[in-house]
């Protein structure tokens, strides 16, 4: 049994104070004669894994895909019947799910699509393939939205894959579309009509254990971006094509990825995808999550501004955003298993609000994930049946009880509260203003050393200016540091900081070098990764035969005491010989942003059928229960049902029911509310006849 946490007191080096006095009574507003605009249903999305694991998160020598996710979609998919899940039906319907992702995350660069249609007994470990995965869709009444692979195939023949891909989904069943011709011989005349495509998925990152080793570098994931782009519109010009970004910030300007993404894609482009997995819990004890979840829904709501204002400057146009993977970032089971838990469902609840509000432009959402795999809300019991998670009631309720029309809502005398980050993945929240954050300049403490690289098999020598290594016969995944990037001094008190490394690299292999390895550069809390689980890399240097411009940045808390350098020389086969070289290696530091004190009411409001009016409520205080008024223009509520959900165990990983409270408003209609500490409720309120 999971032992129990409870919440029972405040940490003060986190929570400071209250702006507002206590004796005034907050009061939210609710206009019901105006609009505030429609919900985009996509963002009511969910992920299915459904391709080969090889490689990925299995071995690579298996001698068949795992089963359960080419055979079932992990759960989506009676591979029996040959039809949808019953349970998955019924699941995915109750949460309204508006777009379906496929095949799934990492598992895309993998991904034939090629090996997972025709008739199906020639295909027998491909029983849930492109054609059922459509099929379901169409049952749950889902838009797809389908990943293009960026490691499947030699990278001169991915265009053409998903070019292919395109015209077996959309083109007319004519000779001259022999892709589409297949689709008609495997059942399916009609066009399907697939409207939605991203170009790779997280590709800044490598391609795993899959041979050969590959990892884009941002310019030529720009090249292979374009050329596909180029090669479905020639198919389909109608289609909707997004391309990876790698990291909303809190900036002025974006990272190096983005940057080069929104500047080269995105006036071609119809969307950027991101992904967004916060806040960091890893380590954290069940108090300290808690209260780094208190701004999640302000810091998104903030980091998708800053985004949208980086790619307008960059791209020279407005884009929107799919965010088709989210969740919490806890994916470790200490000291609880986050993912599955009430703060899990949350922060889930957060990050809806945010999704909904049609001023953050976004397009899509999708939830990792709603059935099945590590991180599933519904996943099958040992014994049979399935098993709901604490995350599963918030988007069970804000799907079933918000309507699709937004009405202004506002909170007059919302009570505020000001936090001292005091841990990675936390911000000050301070005062009104937000305040980016702010340029130290380029560090010089910095400690350069050799001794550790022995033990790679390597050796090395020079100054930042010009470093050069030896690598001499290695032939195990090794990490050798080589470098001390002292706390600087401008850090302000309690405040956190991100060191930036800008560098030129190339490698050269050694004349009878035999062997092959995955070359990168890395940043590491100067503690260890193991106490921290701080680290950051940029890898691909082993493709780089000329000089080639790499960057990358890490953020450390305010108790860091320094920021470690290393090589990462992974993935190897045989004995690695040859030479890396570094030079203008530059370590570039900023403080950290600070946000507006933090709103402790977060509301929404919209309308359902039948004149009635719904209204969402999250208390943000950790331990304090808050009263507040409601009052509705346009609309006079005869009588309501508040739907609560609240545990004080934070930790707790099942599902519960909401508690119903009846609603009695007064004769002019308003009426008060106590909202329990870090609880979401949502109104149903029935107007008078």
């Amino acid at each position: 049994m999971m032992k129990c946490f409870r919440v029972v007191a405040l940490l003060p080096v986190l929570l400071l104070c209250s702006r507002a006095g206590a004796a005034e009574l907050p009061v939210i507003r609710v206009d019901a004669a105006k609009t505030a605009g429609r919900v985009e249903p996509m963002v009511y999305g969910h992920n299915i894994e459904a391709a080969d694991e090889r490689g990925i998160f299995a071995r690579i020598d298996q001698p068949k895909p795992s089963p359960d996710g080419v055979n079932t979609g992990k759960g989506h998919w009676d591979p029996a019947a040959m039809k949808p899940d019953p349970t998955a039906l019924e699941v995915l319907g109750e949460l309204k799910t508006g777009m379906l992702r496929y095949p799934g995350g990492c598992l895309s660069h993998n991904f034939d699509w090629r090996k997972t249609v025709g008739p199906i007994e020639s295909r027998p470990d491909w029983r849930f393939g492109l054609d059922e995965y459509l099929t379901l869709c169409r049952e749950v009444g889902a838009e797809p939205l389908i990943t293009f692979s960026d490691y499947a195939l030699p990278a001169a023949e991915l265009p053409q894959l998903a070019a292919d891909l395109v015209e077996y989904l959309n083109a007319p069943a004519r000779p001259e579309f022999p892709q589409a011709m297949k689709r008609a011989a495997n059942g399916h005349p009609e066009p399907y009509g697939v409207r939605y495509f991203e170009v790779g998925n997280e590709t800044y990152h490598d391609n795993h254990n899959l041979q050969p080793h590959r990892r884009f570098s941002v310019d030529e994931y720009v090249n292979f971006a374009r050329e596909t782009m180029a090669r479905v519109r020639r198919v389909d010009p109608s289609v909707k094509i997004g391309v990876v970004g790698q990291s909303m910030n809190l900036a002025s300007r974006p990272g190096h990825w983005d940057e080069t993404v929104y500047r080269e894609l995105g006036p071609s482009a119809d969307f950027i995808v991101h992904h967004y997995y916060a806040p960091k819990l890893e380590g954290l004890s069940p108090a300290e999550a808690l209260h780094s979840t208190l701004s999640t829904g302000e810091l998104l709501r903030l980091r998708l501004a800053c985004f949208r204002k980086q790619v307008r400057e960059l791209a020279g146009r407005e884009l929107p955003v799919a965010i088709t993977e989210y969740n919490i970032s806890g994916v470790q089971n200490q000291p609880v298993p986050w993912r599955h838990s009430y703060l899990a469902g949350l922060n889930m609840a957060e990050f809806l609000r945010e999704f909904r509000r049609p001023e953050n432009k976004v397009l899509a959402a999708s939830y990792w994930q709603a059935i099945g795999g590590y991180f599933g809300m519904v996943q099958r019991a040992n014994g049979g049946g399935h098993t709901w998670s604490g995350a599963w009631p918030f988007f069970r309720l804000w799907a079933q009880h918000t309507g699709s029309e937004l009405l202004p809502v506002e909170v007059v005398g919302n009570p505020r509260r000001e936090i001292v980050a005091a841990k990675v993945g936390q911000v000050t929240a301070k005062g009104e203003e937000l305040i980016l954050p702010r340029s130290l300049g380029e560090t010089k403490k910095v400690d350069l050393y050799f001794n550790s690289l022995a033990g790679a098999k390597c050796s090395g020598s020079g100054t930042l200016e010009s470093l050069r290594f030896t690598i001499d016969g290695c032939d195990r995944q090794s990490y050798p540091t080589f470098a001390t990037i002292h706390r600087p001094e401008a850090i302000p008190e309690g405040g956190g900081y991100t060191v930036t490394a800008d560098f030129e690299a190339r490698f050269t292999p050694a004349q009878d070098n035999a062997g092959e390895a995955a070359l990168g550069f890395g940043l590491m809390d100067l503690r260890g990764y193991e106490a921290t689980r701080l680290a950051t890399a940029v890898g691909g240097i082993d493709g780089a035969k000329e000089w080639k411009k790499f960057s990358c940045s890490l953020t450390v808390g305010a108790d860091c005491p320094g920021i470690t350098g290393l090589l990462r020389i992974e993935k190897t086969r045989g004995k690695l010989f040859g030479t890396l070289e570094l030079r203008n290696l530059k370590f570039t530091v900023s403080g950290d942003a600070q946000i507006p004190a933090i709103p402790m009411l977060a509301v929404e409001a919209s309308k359902l059928d039948g004149g009635r009016i719904a209204l969402a409520v999250i208390n943000r205080s950790t331990d304090e229960v808050l009263r507040a008024k409601v009052e509705l223009s346009g609309m006079r509520p005869a009588s309501g049902t508040a739907r609560e959900l609240y545990q004080e165990d934070v930790t707790r990983s099942s599902a519960f029911e909401p508690v119903e409270k009846t609603v009695v408003p007064a004769a002019d209609g308003s009426f008060e509310w106590e909202f329990p500490a870090h609880s979401l409720t949502i109104f149903e309120l029935e107007p008078q006849k």
